[in-house]
């Protein structure tokens, strides 16, 4: 199955990078005139570009929509049934050796049972108990006899392959003809239980081969006197016919099974090759002694095995069963089945789902890409608009888009033509105040030669006024340049407003040095002498107060007069309407938000005979920094 999904995601991927670079081409060969087409036709090669279509996004999302969910349901099923099927087939497999387990311990009960009728029939009993002399009268008599009893006996049990009885008065039989007599360990053994019962693996010459054989051996004694033994009783298992009940008992023909005594020697099993030989030790676990049955995995022969055992009574003889682990899972073929169909069926579903939204939607799209290229050329065309889904919101737009281009177009030139426009006024505007400051510097070194000192020191801070209002053309000066066009300012209306008013300034030393909108304060002294401060029947006071908080530059102009209504003033600030009233601040406000942003800008505080606090906040630029208002960074 792993390798199925493999097979399948790669054709995915073969797919996926053929869209890739088909559509890469589509794209560069839209666009001839580009650098890298150039470049592709100069040297032969070019640097591939991922484009990723729509078509192809798609093909990913059904993809990850339906067969992936299949995958991984499928992978878990997979797991989740495997685990399920093997504890079945544990469980199930341990119920077969519980129920052979039971089928032997009766078997051989049953032949203990044979035996047990054997010492107790009164005419073998009888011939046990004659007189060796007696015997030997007419011995091949009673032999035959004998012989007779034990043959009919032993035939009402399958499962006994032959019998021996040896008789201490000289009677010797084996059914087998092969005289297989009992061994001098076996008989000592036999002697010493009593009459109790024991097995015993006893080993034959057959032909000058090695035959193995599984008895139950039990002494014979004279029931009048127990003291006294008559004889030696021993019965060979059937091998055959014992392993015949594991065939019949398994489901699973390949199934494995041993019967191995307390000495690990094999003493019954299906596989010949291995009986009366040791157990292999790679099959045997800790468990296996301790608990009476149970199961657990092993491998053998370079396969994996689930291994079933159960004890059995009580000759504590352990019989196991060998299942090939591959066998009993050989239902999950089923389910991979599934797995692959419904892998197969899914990408199909797929490739019809693309299909089918390619031509209901992304036709139109495409329509859309090559009325782009017509755009790009100021080609403005419209498209006709059909349905009432998105696809037609999207072509109604692209109409209004394409009229709306048209119409900036056209205002384009007109734009531009203006701006010529305004670059010779403002080129003129110049022109004004530079002869001015030029012809007030005259006047001043005029004065100063004709010893007017104060008119020269009036003249020279106009001057210096009209040369910092300049500024070389910059929309920006630094705190420092500021205060000094400030005090240049102040230094005239102090001529006119000596009596009047008190200015007040502190500057912070690590904000002088930064970068600032040009003439800022002197429009906000200007107003607060014009509307607070001359009103007053007293002495007025004008405190200017520049600082730094966080990120940003604070001024702040705080006066004591009349104060104005707060939402009034306020109110001028963001109205569209342009009036005298109110212009020079609103045009501070406007200068500092362009350049800056909506966050940054003028605000006031004021109540009615109080007085009146401007707020302008910019933010901290150091020298030599710049303020990028888009991504609010300084660069």
């Amino acid at each position: 199955m792993n390798i199925i999904i493999f097979y399948y995601f790669r054709a995915f991927y073969v797919i996926i990078k053929g869209n890739v670079y088909k559509n890469y081409y589509i794209q560069l060969l839209d666009n001839k005139n580009s650098a890298r087409y150039n470049l592709f036709k100069h040297k032969g090669v070019m640097e591939l570009k991922k484009f990723c279509s729509i078509k192809f996004k798609l093909l990913i999302f059904s993809f990850c929509l339906i067969v992936i969910p299949i995958i991984i349901i499928g992978s878990i099923s997979y797991t989740k049934s495997s685990k399920v099927i093997e504890n079945h087939a544990k469980y199930s497999n341990l119920s077969t050796v519980k129920n052979i387990t039971s089928d032997v311990e009766k078997i051989l009960n049953s032949i203990n049972y044979t035996s047990l009728q054997l010492i107790q029939h009164d005419s073998l009993r009888n011939y046990l108990m004659m007189s060796k002399d007696d015997v030997d009268m007419n011995k091949q008599a009673y032999i035959l006899k004998s012989e007779a009893l034990l043959s009919y006996l032993i035939y009402t049990n399958e499962y006994i392959e032959s019998a021996t009885l040896q008789g201490f008065n000289g009677i010797e039989i084996d059914t087998t003809g092969k005289s297989r007599f009992i061994n001098e360990s076996n008989m000592t053994t036999a002697l010493n239980l009593k009459g109790k019962s024991f097995w015993s693996i006893n080993t034959y010459d057959d032909l000058n081969n090695k035959i193995h054989r599984v008895s139950l051996i039990r002494s014979i004694n004279d029931i009048n006197n127990i003291e006294n033994t008559l004889g030696i009783l021993k019965l060979d298992i059937d091998q055959k016919k014992l392993a015949k009940v594991y065939n019949e008992s398994t489901v699973n023909e390949n199934s494995e099974f041993y019967i191995f005594n307390d000495s690990d020697i094999v003493i019954s099993s299906n596989d010949s090759d291995i009986l009366f030989d040791e157990i292999p030790s790679e099959l045997l676990k800790e468990d296996i002694n301790i608990n009476k049955d149970g199961f657990y995995r092993v491998e053998w022969k370079n396969k994996e095995y689930l291994l079933a055992y159960s004890r059995i009574q009580p000759m504590n003889w352990t019989l196991i069963s060998l299942v090939p682990i591959k066998e009993i899972l050989d239902d999950l073929q089923i389910i991979q089945k599934v797995i692959r169909i419904g892998i197969i069926v899914s990408f199909i579903i797929c490739i019809m789902i693309v299909i089918f939204f390619y031509k209901k939607f992304l036709t139109p799209l495409k329509q859309i890409r090559v009325l782009m290229k017509h755009i790009e050329n100021e080609n403005f065309v419209s498209i006709d608009v059909k349905g009432n889904d998105e696809i037609a919101m999207l072509f109604k737009s692209f109409n209004k888009m394409s009229n709306r281009l048209n119409q900036l177009m056209n205002q384009v030139y007109l734009v531009k033509i203006k701006q010529k426009e305004s670059e010779l006024k403002a080129l003129q505007a110049q022109i004004n105040p530079h002869f001015l400051y030029n012809t007030l510097d005259t006047i001043h070194w005029v004065a100063r030669i004709e010893s007017a000192f104060e008119t020269s020191a009036l003249i020279q801070a106009l001057s210096k006024l009209f040369r910092l209002s300049l500024n070389n053309g910059s929309q920006f000066t630094s705190v420092k340049n500021e205060i000094e066009h400030l005090n240049n300012y102040i230094f005239l209306q102090k001529q006119k407003y000596e009596t009047l008013v008190d200015f007040v300034i502190h500057v912070e030393d690590e904000v002088k040095e930064c970068k600032v909108v040009k003439l800022i304060i002197q429009p906000l002294v200007e107003n607060a002498i014009y509307h607070g401060i001359s009103s007053l029947p007293q002495k007025g006071k004008i405190n200017i107060v520049i600082k730094r908080e966080k990120d940003n530059l604070i001024y702040e102009i705080i006066d004591n007069g009349v104060g104005i209504n707060e939402k009034y003033i306020n109110d001028l600030l963001i109205s569209d309407t342009e009036t005298s009233k109110g212009f020079g601040i609103k045009n501070v406000n406007d200068r500092i938000k362009l350049y800056f942003g909506d966050e940054y800008g003028l605000s006031f505080k004021s109540m009615i005979n109080v007085g009146t606090t401007a707020i302008v906040k910019q933010p901290y630029i150091k020298e030599g920094e710049e303020y990028d208002k888009n991504d609010d960074c300084r660069r």
